[in-house]
């Protein structure tokens, strides 16, 4: 298994020319401003180092000490037949100052650590860490027993990173304990600072989404039942002292959301008996608003699969994407849901243009070709329809409004799209209209679309991009039929 650095850079994006039909390794992609610092030399766990949906790496403030200022990271690392485990580091931002790294949970307490985010304390600079993991007390590999912790490190003290960092963490979910009837694991745990209505004091929301299943059937699930929507929000609020005083004494709120929970419980089956396939499932992000007008605005948002119309939801109108909005630091929620229109699709039959099928791998030119006298041929299915699946995502701006990014693809259903039909969007909810702007964005892309987009790496240091480094031709660092990703 291949070694995999992880590298923190600080680069600047340079745009390169407009799409070509063709992609070389020539093109100039990224440039480093500071030379790369190794935070580890080895992992054997081969993706997602961050987390699915949570910042790994946070900037301190302009108010800390030039000096001492720098950038706090947190990722997951696994050696060889090892368990998981989850890291902090910390390094200055010129990157000559590396003042070190560690094991979050310094004592072998928990198995398979992993999926971490933190967030900055802004008086103090310190970070916030929150991860999952499985306690000792469960046996290894056992999702069930998975519990959420945190832990911070004092910063403060000495202006340098790593010196809070030794007592044991703290659980902020307790999943082994909780109902395990209410099939709520609420795990991912992704961490926001915010102002606080508490004076002097910062309040540090903490977000978890659940990996468990909900009660609507779906016999293509491997658990048999559709995955659970429900999420839970914990905050505190935390001040200079508290950081000196000791985990312990925060008091912790939790929280969980009406709407989700209803769509959790909803069991279709029982009203819709001779119908398979009926379910719902919402994708959200989550922003907190900084200093300002909106101080205290707090949102979950994002899209809404599956039957919104049905008997769950007696709390909007039927929708395609819901927002969660909290106008008094996440102690009460509204609920709000907007409709994206499903746009008809162009007037073209991607099966029978041969530019586009000259563009396909063999396997999915296979599936055009074969299915022109079924689903595929009849063009009234294709249609441009909303996806805003995306992470990280969520972003509040200076007039309160909410910004999420989205795309339309043409597909006929969620396994076939055509990347040459793929457009952006930006999503902006007006949190005082309710209302909701799309702004369309339509990027030129060459007809027919390059088969694979090249990443920014160079594993051969030849200095260039490499696009295709094995000897068999094949690559891993580009991705067939890549689509405009929504960050």
């Amino acid at each position: 298994m291949k070694r995999l650095l992880i590298l923190f850079v600080i680069v600047v994006f340079v745009v390169s020319a407009a799409f070509s039909a063709e992609y070389t390794n020539v093109i100039e992609f990224i440039r480093y401003h500071v030379a790369p610092t190794t935070l580890e030399d080895y992992t054997h766990y081969e993706f997602m180092n961050g987390a699915y949906n949570a910042f790994p790496m946070r900037f301190q403030g302009d108010n800390i000490d030039p000096e001492a200022r720098g950038i706090y990271f947190t990722y997951m690392i696994q050696e060889l037949n090892g368990t998981r485990r989850q890291r902090w580091a910390f390094s200055q931002f010129d990157g000559t100052t590396y003042d070190g790294r560690g094991y979050l949970v310094n004592s072998f307490t928990q198995h398979q650590e992993g999926f971490g985010s933190l967030a900055i304390h802004k008086e103090t600079g310190n970070p916030i860490f929150a991860w999952h993991s499985i306690p000792y007390t469960g046996p290894i590999n056992h999702p069930e027993d998975v519990n959420s912790y945190f832990i911070w490190d004092t910063f403060h003290w000495f202006g340098s990173g790593g010196h809070g960092l030794l007592s044991e963490p703290a659980v902020l979910i307790d999943n082994v304990s909780k109902d395990p009837d209410l099939l709520h694991k609420f795990i991912w745990p992704v961490v926001h600072m915010g102002p606080s209505p508490v004076p002097g004091k910062e309040r540090v929301y903490i977000f978890h989404q659940t990996s468990g299943p909900s009660r609507q059937l779906s016999p293509d699930s491997p658990s048999g039942f559709t995955p659970s929507s429900t999420a839970a929000l914990t905050y505190t609020d935390i001040g200079f002292d508290d950081f000196n005083n000791g985990l312990e004494d925060l008091i912790w709120v939790e929280k969980t959301f009406e709407y989700l929970e209803k769509m959790h419980n909803w069991q279709p089956q029982d009203n819709h008996p001779d119908v398979e396939g009926i379910w719902a499932r919402a994708f959200l992000s989550y922003a907190v608003a900084p200093e300002g007008n909106y101080a205290g605005y707090v949102a979950l948002a994002g899209q809404v699969s599956g039957r919104t119309e049905l008997e769950w939801n007696d709390m909007i109108p039927p929708h395609t994407h819901v927002v969660l909005l909290s106008r008094d630091y996440g102690e009460s929620f509204e609920t709000h849901g907007f409709l994206l229109e499903t746009r008809p699709d162009p007037d073209w039959q991607p099966e029978y243009d041969p530019n586009f099928l000259a563009g396909l791998s063999e396997e999915d030119r296979d599936v055009f070709e074969q299915s022109r006298d079924g689903l595929v041929s009849d063009r009234f299915n294709w249609a441009m329809t909303p996806n805003t699946l995306s992470n990280k995502t969520l972003s509040f701006d200076r007039f309160g409004r909410l910004h999420i990014p989205s795309k339309y693809s043409t597909s006929i259903d969620i396994r076939y799209f055509l990347p040459q039909n793929v457009t952006t969007q930006m999503l902006a909810f007006c949190t005082q209209s309710l209302e909701v702007t799309v702004n369309h964005l339509y990027p030129e892309v060459p007809h027919p679309m390059p088969d694979r987009v090249p990443f920014g790496f160079d594993l051969d240091e030849d200095g260039y991009i490499d696009v295709n480094f094995w000897p068999n031709g094949t690559s891993v660092m580009a991705l067939p039929r890549i689509t405009p990703m929504t960050y």
